[in-house]
């Protein structure tokens, strides 16, 4: 038997992460053209084991994904609305993160 270490990473978003987020999303929020804010109407946070924070568009249809990869990294994921291809990129903050894919 080999020796089992106990992992302290916890995986969900903390206090100040969701804070950060929906001040970057207001922020994509205010920069988007007119013609693209149909595709950043609101964002909800799901926590669990897998914690994901997701913006979605006015018709329901998530938009983006956010998690975290480990304590300093960031993926944001473009989901592929309407029949785009998705697409993802990573930064080391969530503002990072969210600039890499474009916003």
């Amino acid at each position: 038997m080999g020796i089992q270490e106990k992992i302290e990473f916890r995986p969900e978003f903390s206090p100040i992460e969701l804070h950060e987020f929906g001040n970057v999303f207001d922020t994509v929020r205010a920069r988007l053209p007119k013609l693209f804010a149909t595709f950043w109407h609101r964002w909800s946070y799901i926590p669990g084991e897998t914690p994901a924070l997701l913006v979605y568009a006015e018709d329901g249809a998530v938009a983006l994904c956010l998690v975290r990869e480990d304590r300093s990294l960031y993926r944001a994921i473009c989901v592929g609305l309407h029949g785009a291809d998705p697409y993802s990129a990573t930064g080391p903050t969530i503002a990072a993160a969210i600039r890499s894919v474009g916003l």
